[in-house]
């Protein structure tokens, strides 16, 4: 149990290391869910967590510089409108 312990911390820092180094793509969620799960021992699960994760990370993460700019635009006017129908405000 010790042993799993210790080589899961390793995975995180390997993938720690390679997300603010390398980039050899081991800081991926699919790669490490396969890869703690091997440790653990339930290969078919770590895979299957992992990818799920991997379709939630994708969904939120730029490619290359880009930045999802609907998220600058749409964010602010979207919270002052519900801030100010929570307080019974309209707005015009």
């Amino acid at each position: 149990m010790l042993m799993q312990a210790c080589l899961v911390a390793l995975i995180g820092i390997i993938a720690t290391i390679d997300y603010n180094g390398p980039l050899f793509m081991l800081h991926r969620p699919l790669v490490t869910g396969t890869l703690v799960g091997l440790v653990l021992g339930d290969l078919t699960q770590g895979i299957m967590i992992g990818s799920s994760l991997e379709l939630m990370w994708l969904g939120v993460t730029g490619i290359g510089g880009y930045t999802l700019i609907i998220n600058f635009i749409r964010t602010p006017p979207t919270f002052i409108r519900t801030c100010a129908d929570e307080c019974g405000n309209p707005i015009p």
